[in-house]
């Protein structure tokens, strides 16, 4: 019984293999289709790849151009609604009580603006109703009513910069490379600069108007206060600001404010720091 099960089985093999060879033809054919078929997927999941990829560098282009359009209108429409604030309480101080004295605010003309130490003590002078509540100078703002204010988008004087074509002309072309003008004039206000308002916005507000996370920032901004007189942020600032870390071109602009010595680049604590220098 048992041969005759081997048997079977040997017969049902050479049965198989015959029919193989009598469809060879059709198999191989269908190999050949398969094979093709094969190439045109890949060819087609690479096309698939490059229209996604495409896609997405417009999309974060777009998105980029869309945030900085946000920014930009978020300021413009807070810097009005605290005109209209201050409108109305200079309107209430003039009728009824007289406003504190704090340091006269200079005119927004470069020639004008003056750095001041973030310990140097104000002379009061000027009513803080008279002052636009979006633009004035950090040494104000830490004795102002502002600090205990939650939400606040400042700009404040020590920190204005503008380079003009004369000055951007005098920059090697081996620092400069491709940056043109504009562009590194939007990396000053809408990065750097930018970065400079929020931290001694935050570093100077009240606790109870702090979040969790801005109160965390404060203690560090504090405790590296020690590290030189002026004002200054670290590269990490810079990549918070941003939402990323600092790359070539970031490096290669901060180069450029470097040549202009509108900013100072230093070592502390193995931090990386970039020290506020432009005068006027």
């Amino acid at each position: 019984m048992e041969l005759l099960s081997d048997l079977t089985s040997k017969l049902k093999l050479i049965e198989e293999q015959f029919l193989l060879i009598s469809n060879k033809s059709t198999i191989k054919n269908e190999l050949a289709t398969m094979t093709k078929d094969l190439v045109e997927i890949k060819q087609l999941q690479n096309d698939i790849h490059l229209v996604l990829e495409q896609s997405r560098n417009v999309l974060l282009e777009e998105y980029e151009e869309l945030k900085e359009f946000i920014f930009k209108t978020t300021g413009l429409m807070l810097y009005a609604l605290e005109q209209i604030e201050n409108k109305k309480a200079t309107t209430g101080n003039n009728k009824n009580e007289k406003s504190p004295q704090f340091l006269n605010i200079p005119s927004t003309s470069t020639s004008t603006l003056h750095h001041k130490s973030p310990k140097s003590p104000g002379v009061m002078k000027t009513p803080l109703s008279s002052i636009p509540a979006s633009r004035l100078a950090v040494n104000i703002y830490s004795k102002s009513p502002l600090i205990r204010k939650r939400t606040t988008k400042l700009m404040f004087t020590d920190f204005e910069a503008e380079i003009n074509e004369e000055d951007f002309k005098q920059i090697p072309s081996y620092i400069r490379g491709r940056i043109t003008i504009s562009e590194l004039q939007n990396f000053l206000n809408n990065v750097l600069i930018h970065c400079f308002n929020q931290k001694y916005e935050i570093f100077y507000k009240n606790r109870a108007c702090l979040t969790t996370r801005e109160f965390q920032l404060q203690q560090i901004f504090q405790s590296q206060a020690s590290y030189f007189d002026g004002y200054f942020i670290t590269v990490g600032d810079l990549a918070r600001t941003q939402n990323r870390n600092i790359d070539k071109k970031d490096e290669k602009y901060l180069q450029n404010l470097r040549f202009l010595k509108i900013i100072k680049e230093e070592r502390k604590n193995s931090a990386q720091c970039y020290i506020w220098m432009k005068k006027f």
